[in-house]
C-alpha cells in the first residue's frame, strides 16, 4: 500500500515522499516543548474553532502569506484533489483514484487515526497536510506522525508550510499526544532550514523492507 513511513525529497513546501532515499527525522516533544500550551487542549473540553495562524496583534512577515488553515471536511474533496495530484506529480508516482477515495474517506471515519487539513488563500486551497496518530512502546500516550505536506509552488517560502505544521502540532496537543515527528530527505536543505526552527533532528536512520502483497 502507499501508506507507511515516508521520506522527504523536496523543496520546503513538500514533506513526505512516497518512497525515496535516505532520510532524517524531526521530532517535537509535545510533553516538554509545549507543556503550558497543552493544558489548553484537554479532551474533556469543547474543541475550539481553529484560529487564524496569524496570531493576534502580529503583522505578517515580509513574503509571508495570510493563510487560513482548517481541518478538511468531506465536501473539500475537489479542492484537495489537485493538491494531492500535484504531490504525486512531484514524486513521479500515480496513486489510483480508487485508493485516493478510500484514503479521503478514512480522514472522516471516527474509527480511523488519520486526519487532514487544508490551507487557503482566500477561498483557494493552496496547501494540504495529513497526520496519523499511533501507539508507542516508549510511552502510554500516543505519537503523532505528520505524513504528507504539500503547498502550491507559487506559495512556497510564504509561511504556508509552517502554518500547516502548526495545525498538526495543535491537533496533536488536543489529542494529548506526547510527540509529533516527521521525516525528510537528508539533502532537503531548504526545507530543513524551516524544520530546524520548529523541531529537533532526531539523528535516526530509516530502513525499509518491501512486503509482498501475495
Amino acid at each position: 500500500g502507499h501508506r507507511g513511513y515516508v521520506a522527504v525529497r523536496s523543496t520546503s513546501g513538500v514533506i513526505g515522499s512516497p518512497r525515496t532515499g535516505p532520510t532524517t527525522m524531526s521530532r517535537l516533544d509535545l510533553s516538554r516543548a509545549h507543556r503550558r500550551t497543552r493544558t489548553r487542549f484537554r479532551e474533556t473540553r469543547p474543541r475550539r474553532r481553529q484560529r487564524h495562524p496569524m496570531r493576534a496583534g502580529r503583522k505578517p512577515r515580509k513574503g509571508e502569506a495570510v493563510t487560513t488553515v482548517r481541518e478538511a471536511v468531506f465536501s473539500d474533496f475537489e479542492s484537495w484533489l489537485p493538491l494531492w495530484k500535484g504531490y504525486q506529480e512531484f514524486y513521479k508516482i500515480s496513486i489510483p483514484l480508487e485508493e485516493t477515495k478510500i484514503t479521503w474517506a478514512r480522514f472522516f471515519d471516527p474509527g480511523e487515526p488519520m486526519r487532514a487539513a487544508l490551507a487557503f488563500d482566500g477561498t483557494t486551497a493552496v496547501g494540504m497536510v495529513t497526520m496519523i496518530v499511533h501507539r508507542s512502546t516508549w510511552t502510554t500516550k500516543n505519537f503523532a506522525y505528520l505524513e504528507d505536506l504539500y503547498t502550491e509552488p507559487n506559495q512556497r517560502a510564504r509561511g504556508v508550510g509552517r502554518s500547516l505544521i502548526e495545525w498538526v502540532r495543535d491537533r496533536a496537543l488536543e489529542l494529548n499526544c506526547s510527540r509529533l515527528y516527521w521525516h525528510t530527505h537528508k539533502t532537503n536543505e531548504r526545507a530543513r532550514g524551516l524544520y530546524d526552527k520548529l523541531a529537533e533532528e532526531a539523528g535516526t536512520v530509516e530502513y525499509r523492507m518491501a512486503l509482498s502483497s501475495k
